[in-house]
């Protein structure tokens, strides 16, 4: 779970109180909407960091399911960024052929990568090289074996999404940072506009 949080919340409602001349209970209203406002920009760096660095195929990652924002309210002034997920297969991403290994038509070796601009790399886990096979029920996994014997395999994983959106947020750390306090300083102007 991400909680984009800079300035503890009493230091931020005191601070906006005195920059608005002492009307402490409009200080709340403020810090929520430069929150709310704040919280949909660093979903946007959020999501953009990921798609610069990750290679994965956007029907079965969906980020955007993955990701989600609670919005701050006058009561909790404070907007919350979750991931929840579980790891990707590897599948996921790109790999190289994106053929079922079947007798006779059996690629030497798949590759694969998780990140732009990596070359493919051998899959191969535990000294057993990976391949892709069909189940009875059609789904289809990167897999590779755990021992010599014909079975089990082992599906192959790589980041889950909350992993990716970690990544994406500490990229971003700064730049988010930075778009709070301007996100603080509009809205105090904007009431204090307001107000004549």
């Amino acid at each position: 779970m991400l909680n984009i949080e800079f300035e503890p919340e009493k230091a931020a409602l005191e601070r906006i109180t005195k920059a608005i001349g002492g009307v402490a209970y409009k200080a709340p209203t403020i810090l929520k909407d430069a929150s709310n406002a704040t919280g949909k920009y660093a979903m946007s760096r959020i999501f953009r960091e990921i798609e610069k660095r990750y290679d994965y195929d956007d029907q079965a990652i969906r980020i955007k399911k993955a990701i989600k924002r609670k919005s701050a309210t006058y009561a909790n002034p404070r907007t919350i960024i979750q991931a929840s997920s579980t790891m990707n297969k590897l599948l996921n991403f790109h790999v190289s052929p994106r053929m079922v290994a079947i007798t006779g038509a059996r690629p030497d070796v798949y590759k694969a990568h998780v990140l732009k601009g990596n070359g493919d790399k051998l899959v191969i886990k535990d000294g057993f090289k990976g391949f892709i096979v069909r189940f009875q029920n059609g789904h289809e996994e990167l897999v590779a074996r755990s021992s010599k014997e014909r079975y089990p395999v082992k599906t192959l994983f790589a980041p889950s999404e909350t992993h990716m959106a970690r990544h994406g947020f500490e990229n971003s750390e700064e730049k988010i940072e930075k778009k709070l306090e301007e996100n603080l300083q509009k809205f105090t102007r904007k009431f204090i506009e307001s107000r004549g």
